[in-house]
């Protein structure tokens, strides 16, 4: 990062959530963090285990962290290869189905909620910008399938 900073180009390194990628132990976010990492997410890896996610924005809390998830549940698009509908059969493609992602949205949303209720404080910019972030895929999603 040093070597970039009289450069025009910024950069902001992530880092993984959860010790290679597996769901089931945290990634110590903190040491991370001051490694340089700002943001956290398992790339295209949905995080499982709903606990992971909730210790992940209570961490991310201490040094205003950015914790990202991949919304989709892995056992609603076994094999799929492609957005479900019209296209996906017409090319003999195992569909994903919108639901895959609408429970992970949902799902990380009310864990999202319930971390802001355990505050005793104002929004952190952490929890604004998950929630941002997904209001904006739901938006998406909801302004490609009109």
């Amino acid at each position: 990062m040093r070597k970039t900073a009289d450069t025009p180009t910024l950069i902001h390194p992530k880092a993984h959530i959860t010790t290679e990628s597996k769901n089931n132990q945290l990634a110590d976010l903190n040491d991370l963090s001051l490694a340089g990492a700002v943001g956290f997410s398992n790339n295209k890896t949905p995080i499982d285990n709903p606990h992971m996610l909730l210790l992940a924005l209570q961490y991310a809390r201490g040094f205003d962290g950015l914790i990202e998830s991949f919304p989709l549940d892995p056992q609603l698009c076994v094999n799929g290869v492609m957005h479900e509908g019209i296209m996906s059969t017409s090319l003999g493609l195992t569909g994903i189905p919108n639901l895959a992602e609408e429970i992970r949205i949902r799902r990380d949303l009310s864990i999202l909620a319930y971390t802001r209720k355990s505050q005793n404080d104002s929004y952190p910019r952490t929890l604004c910008q998950l929630f941002v972030f997904f209001s904006l895929l739901l938006w998406i999603y909801l302004m490609v399938i009109s």
